[in-house]
């Protein structure tokens, strides 16, 4: 497996755009670094919006990283989690065309809910070299 380097990852996914030539949602965008961060590739995803589309954000990942996003969606669930503190921030995966990650509580206010892609992101940007070595 290819090391990914951080910042490689982070330019390739500011260079994303979709159908309309829109970049990846900002509140979305570190989960979809640290998954990638991770070896895990993201197939589309959103920070969510309460006018359309679903109020909570999102990321679908294609069924053949399911091992893998199992793995770090268990690694963030933990029950204790940094510091001792209690982790409320767990992620649940839901099968659709492709998995679909999302936050398991979605009746939180959108931006708690987006603050929580934000952490869960930025986690698996600093989990490190050894953490993503048991990924492979």
């Amino acid at each position: 497996m290819k090391t990914r380097n951080l910042e490689e990852i982070r330019e390739k996914v500011e260079q994303i755009r979709d159908e309309q030539g829109k970049p990846i949602d900002e509140k979305i965008k570190e989960l979809v670094v640290g998954l990638q961060y991770c070896g895990i590739d993201t197939v589309v995803s959103c920070e969510g919006h309460l006018d359309h589309g679903f109020p909570y954000p999102w990321v679908a990942v294609p069924y053949y990283f399911a091992e893998k996003l199992a793995k770090v969606v268990g690694w963030q669930n933990s029950p204790m989690i940094r510091n001792g503190v209690q982790n409320e921030n767990t992620w649940v995966i839901r099968p659709n065309i492709n998995l679909r990650l999302m936050p398991e509580d979605r009746n939180l206010l959108l931006e708690e809910l987006q603050k929580r892609a934000i952490e869960f992101g930025i986690f698996l940007q600093t989990c490190g070299e050894k953490t993503k070595s048991r990924l492979k």
